[in-house]
């Protein structure tokens, strides 16, 4: 084995093991830990039928006696009481706020549905200027993504892509196919949280970049990382499995015939 072959061959497994243990993590994340939604975000999770996982119930009544009470002069009230209350009934409390716990991969959803939601900008005339793009003004994603419960369905399908293909890519297993499944899902987090709102803003370097400071490392570091992730996954997409995997184990096919060998003065 020459050492071309032997560097083809163990390359890929180091990637496999990398992007394993990256996306298993994160798509198990995006799962299990939760997160706390409020306002129009708890709203629409209500319209998608979604209960708070980690909601404070009411506490039990406790068996502790009950002081007695001092009796009071009942006295005349002047004004009738408000919105057809009866004398003596406490005024009802306001609702509190709603608040829903769930799990944090409905970030996911609600980014999509705010981005497939947002209006067009509306077309120049020639008495009138062009309308400056703003977020709320270009929709980045296509409009069918926010229909009913599809922007759930999408952030689920990216968090088991995750899990699934972590799992693939370190047994080995349908290495190219998980490759090309986490480069989809690469490709598709950096437009949806680096280009999408950059090109939205209509302030974007380039036209795609997000405008940050060029040597801003905290700034560039979530999309720099996300492309790094994108380029191992394609690396890998094109390289194989490598040398120690299910793939290899499974649908390897040695070569059957070997080369003649040549005898002196025999051109090959």
């Amino acid at each position: 084995m020459t050492r071309h072959s032997l560097a083809s061959l163990v390359s890929p497994v180091f990637l496999r093991l990398v992007l394993a243990v990256t996306f298993f993590w994160a798509g198990l994340g995006k799962v299990v830990a939760t997160s706390d939604y409020s306002g129009d975000d708890a709203a629409t999770l209500k319209r998608w039928n979604i209960t708070s996982s980690g909601s404070p119930t009411t506490p039990a009544p406790t068996n502790a006696p009950t002081p007695p009470t001092t009796p009071t002069t009942p006295t005349t009230p002047t004004d009738p009481p408000a919105d057809g209350a009866s004398a003596g009934e406490p005024a009802p409390a306001e609702p509190a706020t709603d608040s829903i716990r769930a799990p944090r991969l409905y970030h996911i959803a609600l980014m999509i549905e705010r981005m497939a939601r947002t209006s067009p900008p509306p077309p120049a005339t020639i008495d009138s200027t062009p309308t400056p793009p703003t977020p709320e003004l270009r929709r980045t994603i296509p409009a069918f993504a926010a229909d009913g419960r599809t922007p759930v369905v999408l952030a689920w399908s990216a968090a088991i892509c995750e899990i699934a293909a972590g799992v693939c890519c370190f047994i080995g297993l349908l290495t190219r196919l998980a490759a090309l499944s986490l480069a989809g899902v690469m490709a598709t987090a950096i437009w949806l949280t680096q280009i999408g709102p950059a090109y939205a803003s209509g302030s974007a370097m380039f036209g795609f970049l997000p405008r940050h400071e060029t040597f801003d490392t905290a700034a560039w570091q979530p999309l720099l990382w996300q492309v790094s992730l994108l380029g191992a996954s394609l690396a890998l997409l094109f390289a194989g499995p490598g040398l120690i995997s299910l793939d290899r184990l499974f649908f390897h096919r040695p070569h059957s015939a070997t080369r003649p060998a040549t005898s002196a003065g025999t051109p090959a």
